[in-house]
């Protein structure tokens, strides 16, 4: 539970440990809770001590570490510089454009995402161009009769989440499925997000009570420069300008006295 996760954290770091191991400690609690785990585990390492940090948070990982493991399904997968392996880590089944399963996090048993792709005018791709217009495919196997809804969140490429689509809690969109094999279409908004690359999770489940199925970083892409506007700018991550261009309209208000 939360709690006897703040609990056991309190107490580790009371002790003062040559090696403090901390385990998905940051999927519990506040923000405000969050940062202060953050903010002890800085001040250990800064004493000379070891830490190890075992977190899906890829944005933690890259602020608070400077070597990483990743490891894939018990075996080791990569081990470098965190910069570089949380990239791995966040592009994973990119190069092959396909459903990537390495990273779910709950055991399905009623329904299961099996494949799925992102599709521009009928064909996969995993390259985007500033403002192509896509749809994320899912095939999903039903074991039972359920219903459900779909849950996507995209994260940029330093694992921060940019932007959430529940489709029960925000549509009030569901399926009621048999036992057998759907496809469902998920049309994305115009693509409008800086250079670099982008994962999607997918999650499908029972609204607000429980995940079904739920895939980190099951679909990667990568969106390729191209110039925005007449002015030939290239808009990009790591800039400090975000991710996401805020289509905004423009006027001069003539009747507010400036």
């Amino acid at each position: 539970s939360g709690m006897y996760m703040r609990l056991a954290f309190a107490v580790a770091a009371h002790l003062e440990p040559e090696i403090l191991i901390v385990d998905e400690v940051l999927a519990v609690g506040d923000a405000e809770f969050q940062k202060k785990c953050l903010g002890k585990m800085s001040d250990v390492a800064r004493q000379g001590r070891t830490v190890l940090f075992v977190s899906h948070n890829m944005a933690a990982v890259q602020k608070l570490c400077q070597r990483a493991v990743l490891l894939e399904r018990g075996r080791l997968r990569c081990d470098g510089a965190a910069s570089e392996v949380t990239s791995i880590y966040l592009t994973s089944g990119q190069a092959e454009g396909r459903l990537n399963t390495a990273m779910r996090r709950v055991s399905p048993k009623s329904v299961e995402v099996v494949d799925g792709w992102l599709e521009r005018n009928g064909e996969r791709v995993s390259s985007l161009l500033f403002g192509d217009e896509v749809s994320l495919v899912l095939v999903v196997q039903v074991y039972e009769p359920t219903r459900f809804s779909v849950e996507l969140l995209l994260r940029q490429q330093d694992g921060l989440p940019v932007a959430f689509a529940p489709s029960g809690l925000a549509k009030d969109w569901e399926v009621s499925a048999q036992p057998g094999e759907a496809r469902i279409r998920c049309r994305l908004p115009r693509i409008e997000y800086a250079c670099g690359g982008y994962a999607v999770d997918v999650m499908l489940a029972i609204t607000n009570v429980q995940f079904l199925d739920y895939l980190e970083s099951a679909i990667a892409f990568h969106v390729e420069g191209a110039a925005v506007g007449n002015r030939n700018w290239t808009f990009n991550q790591g800039r400090g300008q975000g991710c996401m261009l805020w289509d905004v309209a423009y006027e001069l208000d003539h009747s507010g006295g400036a």
